[in-house]
């Protein structure tokens, strides 16, 4: 009889943790995508643009990694990765 209380604490505890865990993620999530969503602009007419982006651990450690080139007009010119 005295392990049922503590269990529903227990459950309790956990369903209030997954909840604020929960919000905590879809607020990060909401973050990046609104980052993704930033519109490119283009370079200076005559002029080249060269975009770079990273995948990074925790660690600090850079795990992959790539660069595009384009023209004024968005026109794809040369891109690399790593």
């Amino acid at each position: 009889v005295v392990i049922t209380p503590r269990l529903n604490v227990y459950n309790n505890a956990k369903e209030a943790i997954f909840d604020i865990c929960s919000k905590e993620a879809k607020e990060v999530a909401d973050d990046v995508q609104e980052q993704q969503y930033q519109q490119w602009v283009p370079p200076r007419q005559g002029w080249l643009k060269c975009n770079v982006d990273v995948g990074i651990l925790n660690s600090g450690r850079i795990i992959s990694g790539g660069w595009c080139i384009r023209d004024e007009n968005g026109q794809f010119i040369r891109a690399g990765t790593n």
